[in-house]
């Protein structure tokens, strides 16, 4: 009796529990996962093409974002690879793919994406609390410069960070041969079989943790206290204090700002615009900062909860691991994958924060569609008189008869093929197309 208590699981899910999480995950991945990829992927390329202009790109604001969409995009890609893998394995480099690169390198690109968003913060921090220092080394340091001294040590240190994880995983591949069984594969599992049938062969790939992976000081200190302290305590105490000191700066950052109007000659003073512009683009850049922010606390607010629920049941659950048990409740796999959409949903939003702020950035978006709306209907519109083509598919043949009624102001000039100033009657001979009455 005393056994059977020892070796009892305390989570012990029911068939209906089961069923819920792998519908509730299925549907999560498929339509959340894969839609909101997707779309935040298309975005954040469009918000990376508009961000390269250079009315844009001279902006060093503009820039950090250009990244923090660059790094969102990498996090998304490998969100949806490895979605891909789960649901439709159809080659044996998707295991390895994941194993050796996509495992990692997500982990890297999220850790960079943390960073850069501190990063920001830290650009208006400096911006608005001590905006005269701020300038004078702005002057003094060019873009590029400024940019590679912020951004590097993000690279640097979320790439050596993160580097372990390339030694967490290993595919093994097994060939059996006999009679075929086709095997299903676990949600849960960490174990991704593909089949290739070969007559009565079967080659299956396996990923399985490494005994580095499995290390307990590992597990403790780099995946759970190093990683709680590295991407949850550390980001959000620093993106806590310096937007705090931030918005209790704003009044004060205003009221040291010059007047747009010279009170002693009563017109408007050409520094003193300079001044109200940069200003107004500060202010700009810090409510966009804000809503990053919140929008960032938000998403990855679940999974900084998960992150300490594990870190303070450890214990707990490397007992339930030892007895053979699963050592997750109900609740828990249905936020894990929740988690992992919020995450991909922080990565797409971005952009809508770029539109509504950014006046410059929609006026971009404006003038790039308008472009490319004129050079669409330009490659395809065709001149037409009396509902009838003179150029292009369908255009009437020289022995067809043709009477035409034109004023230049209803013709594009380019498109015009009688250069009259007025209006002119003209008609063609049936017999005798090249007379003009």
């Amino acid at each position: 009796m005393d056994n059977e208590t020892d070796i009892k699981c305390e989570y012990v899910l029911s068939e209906s529990q089961l069923q819920i999480i792998e519908t509730f995950s299925w549907l999560l991945e498929v339509f959340g996962y894969i839609i909101v990829g997707i779309i935040g992927l298309m975005l954040n390329m469009i918000a990376m093409w508009v961000l390269l202009k250079p009315n844009m790109w001279n902006n060093f604001f503009n820039r950090i974002l250009m990244c923090l969409s660059a790094y969102d995009s990498c996090f998304i890609l490998c969100g949806l690879l490895e979605i891909m893998r789960r649901k439709w394995e159809f080659s044996s480099i998707q295991p390895k793919l994941f194993a050796h690169f996509l495992y990692p390198f997500r982990s890297m690109a999220m850790c960079s994406s943390i960073y850069t968003t501190i990063v920001l913060t830290l650009e208006r921090y400096q911006a608005i609390t001590s905006p005269i220092q701020y300038r004078i080394r702005n002057a003094n340091t060019s873009l590029a410069k400024r940019l590679c001294i912020y951004i590097i040590p993000v690279m640097l240190f979320s790439f050596v960070y993160y580097f372990p994880k390339f030694f967490d995983l290993y595919v093994i591949e097994e060939k059996e041969c006999g009679d075929t069984n086709h095997s299903m594969i676990s949600n849960v599992s960490n174990a991704v079989i593909i089949e290739e049938n070969d007559q009565e062969c079967q080659i299956k790939y396996q990923i399985l943790p490494t005994e580095l992976r499995i290390d307990h000081q590992y597990i403790f200190w780099y995946l759970n206290v190093s990683n709680l302290i590295v991407t949850c305590v550390l980001p959000i105490g620093l993106l806590i204090f310096m937007n705090c000191r931030i918005a209790t700066s704003l009044s004060e950052y205003r009221q040291r700002q010059p007047s747009v109007y010279n009170k002693e000659n009563g017109s408007t003073n050409h520094n003193s615009k300079t001044h109200q512009k940069a200003t107004s683009t500060d202010l700009k850049q810090t409510f966009m900062l804000f809503s990053i922010v919140i929008l960032f606390v938000i998403c990855h607010a679940l999974r900084i909860i998960m992150n300490i629920s594990e870190f303070l049941n450890l214990e707990k659950l490397s007992t339930e691991r030892k007895k053979g048990c699963d050592g997750i409740s109900f609740w828990q796999h249905i936020c894990m994958p929740l988690s992992e959409f919020l995450l991909i949903f922080n990565s797409s939003t971005n952009f809508f924060v770029y539109v509504f702020f950014d006046k410059s950035f929609q006026q971009v978006l404006k003038d790039s569609y308008a472009t490319f709306k004129q050079k669409f209907k330009g490659s395809n519109e065709l001149v037409q008189v009396n509902g009838q083509r003179l150029i292009g598919p369908g255009a009437r043949k020289n022995d067809e008869p043709l009477d035409i009624e034109m004023e230049m102001n209803e013709v594009r000039p380019e498109a015009s093929i009688y250069p009259q100033t007025e209006k002119t009657e003209i008609s063609i001979e049936q017999n005798n197309p090249n007379k003009i009455l």
